[in-house]
């Protein structure tokens, strides 16, 4: 099963800086939305797959656009 990160949001206010984070054993991502309108980057976190060992990782870096 993918396990694909939207992430949530800590808590920011309209005008503030957004940030997200996933911890999660021995993996964590963070992200900073700044002061974009929009947050279009976008990772992947699959840890240990079907208990082989084998895990995969993925970052998404959005530009301007869906």
């Amino acid at each position: 099963v993918s396990k694909l990160q939207f992430l949530v949001t800590n808590g920011a206010t309209t005008g503030e800086k957004l940030n997200w984070e996933l911890k999660q054993g021995y993996v964590a991502a963070y992200a900073v939305q700044g002061h974009r309108p929009h947050m279009e980057d976008r990772f992947v976190v699959n840890d240990d797959i079907n208990n082989t060992g084998v895990s995969l990782f993925a970052v998404f870096d959005g530009h301007g656009g869906e």
